[in-house]
């Protein structure tokens, strides 16, 4: 059986109370435990001890972080829980002994990760050569430092997964049942 923690790092504002985040982090429980995951769940917006987030690190053997987008990056509380969690684990994530190459000395290497993100900006924002922000640009482009820091503790990269134009043409309900079969495809 594995284990599974899912982070929901969404932060509210006035124009995002987080609904559309819990949809995904509701779907990714129930399907994972129908797959049969133990499955923990860290919400950022409601008070969490650093130490437990550790340990909890420790006992998964998968991450999925939901987010929602803000400004091409993650929310400013989401991007604070996670230097908090890191730092306060640093020691336990990283052999700081090591001769190794800059950044190779991460200890979680049997655990993975998976990024889900929700986006304002509709899907022909990326991979387009032809687009005025990204020209070819990749959602994996845009959180780099993020994909890094997870790599530098020694985790693996699974497929990201996003939701598109979340505000002007949302398709949430088909977005929903594909990340159901994202989930099942690479968390089996």
């Amino acid at each position: 059986m594995k284990n599974t923690l899912i982070i929901n790092g969404h932060e509210k504002f006035p124009l995002a109370k987080g609904e559309l985040n819990k949809s995904f982090v509701s779907e990714a429980q129930n399907t994972l435990i129908n797959i049969g995951h133990n499955v923990k769940l860290i919400e950022i917006d409601i008070t969490y001890d650093v130490d437990q987030v550790v340990k909890d690190i420790f006992w998964a053997d998968n991450i999925i972080y939901q987010t929602p987008v803000y400004w091409f990056n993650l929310p400013g509380a989401f991007k604070k829980f996670i230097d908090s969690v890191f730092n306060h684990g640093l020691l336990q994530f990283i052999n700081m002994d090591s001769n190794a190459e800059y950044g190779s000395a991460g200890l979680l290497n049997e655990k993975r990760y998976m990024l889900s993100t929700t986006w304002n900006a509709p899907k022909s924002t990326f991979n387009n050569k032809n687009g005025y922000l990204l020209k070819d640009g990749t959602i994996d482009d845009v959180f780099l430092p993020f994909h890094l820091s997870n790599k530098y503790i020694g985790m693996s990269k699974l497929p990201s997964f996003a939701t598109y134009d979340i505000y002007h043409n949302p398709t949430i309900e088909a977005d929903l049942e594909k990340f159901k079969n994202h989930l099942k495809t690479y968390l089996k």
